[in-house]
């Protein structure tokens, strides 16, 4: 029994890390957003949504490294020429056929997929090269530790971008694999919103009670009134919109939203979403951009 059991937790703990997952709920359509695309997986027969990501040129994409993981597994990634990128802002179908195929995917090899258990892992980061461009989009730039820093002591406001839906009901509705762009204006979070949201937590008991300290990590406030990034893990980041965007970093887990399934169980002090800020990857997002300019 002790044993079904087991296997039955962590099968539903792959499901959880490895499933198809809807980025944003509620904010603002993104239709004709030139930044956010959807990511696909292709094992030669069918195609799955994995996440979104962010165009930060017109061949490179950012995303997280666990969208590159087959589902049920924490183990099998999918190889290179499997991971396929659809056009930025469309609602686009999974069996639509004008998804750009990746060259070359750049991710840290010893990331295996398992996340610890209450605490962040730091290597969920990858950038895809395609071997087309996506769009004419211009390039953005990484913020750099600096402005990263003055960003968040003035609680500085990010948009994070991704394919989801617009309310809980459209989220258990059947849409037959199409997926529509929405995107978020977040700030990031008060150090006594930080406080009762992590006193007021509903996920311990998945992610366990320990949780990096407000200054360890970035904390953007989400709630089921604003908006939250649901499986807030999914993919398309934070970035400052201007004429040229500025890339502040991944969107990593939600933590106090129960993953947006239990929306009647929300703290009144919402939620937190944290940021994996770029600094920390610049290294492997420069390896990226000296692969598509042929150095």
């Amino acid at each position: 029994m002790k044993k079904t059991l087991s296997a039955l937790l962590f099968l539903s703990l792959c499901f959880v890390i490895n499933q198809p997952a809807h980025a944003v709920m509620g904010g603002e359509s993104a239709k004709g957003d030139d930044r956010i695309v959807p990511i696909y997986a292709f094992n030669g027969k069918n195609k799955y949504m994995a996440c979104s990501g962010y165009l930060f040129a017109p061949r490179i994409v950012i995303t997280a490294a666990h969208c590159m993981f087959k589902p049920f597994t924490t183990e099998a990634r999918w190889p290179d020429r499997n991971m396929y990128v659809g056009p930025p802002g469309k609602v686009v179908n999974t069996w639509g056929k004008n998804h750009l195929q990746a060259e070359k995917v750049f991710w840290y090899k010893d990331y295996d997929g398992i996340r610890p258990k209450g605490r962040y892992d730091n290597k969920d980061f990858a950038v895809i090269v395609l071997k087309k461009p996506a769009s004419k989009v211009s390039w953005a730039r990484m913020q750099t530790k600096a402005e990263y820093q003055k960003w968040r002591d003035n609680l500085g406001s990010a948009t994070v971008g991704g394919y989801g839906f617009s309310s809980y009901k459209e989220r258990s509705m059947n849409y037959n694999n199409y997926k529509y762009p929405r995107k978020l204006t977040l700030t990031f979070a008060t150090f006594e919103h930080w406080e009762e949201a992590v006193q007021c937590r509903i996920d311990c008991d998945f992610f366990g009670h320990n949780l990096e300290t407000y200054e360890e990590a970035g904390w953007m406030f989400i709630s089921k009134e604003l908006g939250t990034t649901c499986d807030g893990d999914s993919g398309a980041g934070f970035y400052i919109e201007g004429k040229r965007d500025i890339y502040v970093g991944l969107n990593a887990w939600a933590r106090g939203s129960h993953n947006c399934e239990k929306h009647n169980s929300w703290s009144p002090w919402g939620a937190l979403n944290r940021v994996d800020p770029i600094h920390n990857h610049e290294k492997l997002l420069r390896q990226a951009i000296a692969y598509v300019n042929g150095r």
